[in-house]
């Protein structure tokens, strides 16, 4: 007996067909886009053995993740960072900071000590000088903002000195929404908003694909380069893209310096606020430029800090500007550098140098009192 397909059957039987080869070809498109995306933003000379470097932090943008044992290495650059149950930077696996610090810093990369061993810090030099307990929560790409935010996170450690290393980008980082980063993505921070009127914090975007966990996923692939992760991260990559493409465009506008002087303000206000409840000494650790020019001079790169702001600050804060005292170091010894190779980031001589002017004034002000 005979059985004859239906019509309605043989109509879905060529549909079916003649949609698997444009699915087929539509996929194989969509894996090839997806590993070229991830390779063009995998492309670099950066990677971390171990732990990776940052975690997403709902008021912080990012931090340091805790416990971690992190191994970074790039071009002339090799070293190893090691976290405690707070994620403040130690000189050991395993090792956890006091119960109560005396000296605690906050900052970006300048103060953290990239580039070299946590024992290099100036932070870490400071409390072997005095012989006491000290706390490191500087991290690279951070502003002010994400400074004052980390003192507030740590006040238990009830510190007698904080020292905010400061540098003038930090500034500008306190109001754009995106962190410096290696990547061609936006590491969503918390900003200084109401600039001009009352100064307030806005929290990190809350995207629907977040630039700072693509950043995290992209180091992770320096590791495990399986095929099929790395055409799921291109494809949230050019995701990315797509639903990010108006906010990079707003974001290439430069702030003034009346602006970054604003939220610098805020950011320091606030600071003084939280130095007066615990009876501490703020210092304000100006680094600026480390190539023994003119600390005035606008080049490479480097600007002074905006003059409205050098007024503006409160009589509480201790300001120590190390750009004079680098360019009388460099007068007086023109062999040595202070700054990485191929690079504008302080090296272990420059927190040495660090560490002798912060001395000087801590051992002041511990007299005074």
């Amino acid at each position: 007996m005979r059985h004859t397909l239906s019509s309605a059957k043989v109509f879905v039987f060529y549909l079916i067909v003649l949609l698997f080869f444009p699915l087929l070809i539509l996929l194989g498109f969509a894996c090839w886009y997806g590993l070229d995306v991830a390779d063009r933003y995998t492309r670099i000379d950066v990677r971390y053995v171990g732990d990776n470097d940052i975690v997403v932090d709902s008021e912080l943008g990012f931090r340091r993740p805790r416990n971690a044992i992190t191994r970074r290495i790039e071009p002339g650059i090799e070293y190893n960072i090691y976290t405690d149950n707070l994620g403040a930077r130690v000189n050991r696996p395993g090792a956890q900071t006091a119960d109560k610090v005396t000296i605690l810093t906050v900052g970006d990369s300048f103060s953290e000590g990239y580039g070299f061993e946590n024992e290099q810090t100036y932070t870490e030099r400071l409390g072997e000088m005095f012989g006491l307990p000290v706390a490191n929560f500087a991290l690279g790409s951070y502003s002010a903002l994400q400074a004052l935010i980390s003192l507030k996170k740590n006040v238990s450690l009830a510190p007698s000195v904080i020292i905010f290393g400061m540098i003038e980008d930090d500034l500008r980082r306190s109001i754009d929404p995106c962190a410096p980063n290696f990547f061609p993505v936006c590491l969503e921070v918390p900003t200084v908003g109401g600039i001009g009127r009352d100064p307030y914090i806005i929290p990190p975007d809350r995207a629907a694909v977040s630039g700072t966990q693509i950043s995290i996923d992209l180091m992770d692939e320096q590791k495990a380069q399986s095929w099929g992760n790395r055409i799921i991260l291109g494809l949230r990559m050019a995701f990315y893209e797509f639903q990010t493409v108006k906010k990079r465009w707003r974001l290439g506008m430069e702030p003034t310096q009346q602006a970054k002087a604003e939220a610098g303000l805020f950011v320091i206000r606030e600071m003084v606020k939280i130095a007066r409840e615990l009876k501490a000494s703020l210092i304000l650790l100006y680094m600026g430029r480390l190539d023994g020019e003119d600390p005035a001079t606008e080049s490479d790169g480097w600007m002074p800090l905006p003059a409205a702001f050098l007024s503006g600050l409160p009589e509480e804060v201790i300001f120590v500007d190390a750009t004079h005292a680098v360019k009388d170091f460099l007068a007086r010894n023109p062999g040595p550098k202070l700054t990485l190779p191929k690079d504008d980031h302080p090296n272990a001589k420059a927190h040495e140098l660090f560490a002798e002017i912060l001395k000087q004034k801590i051992t002041t002000v511990r007299s005074s009192k």
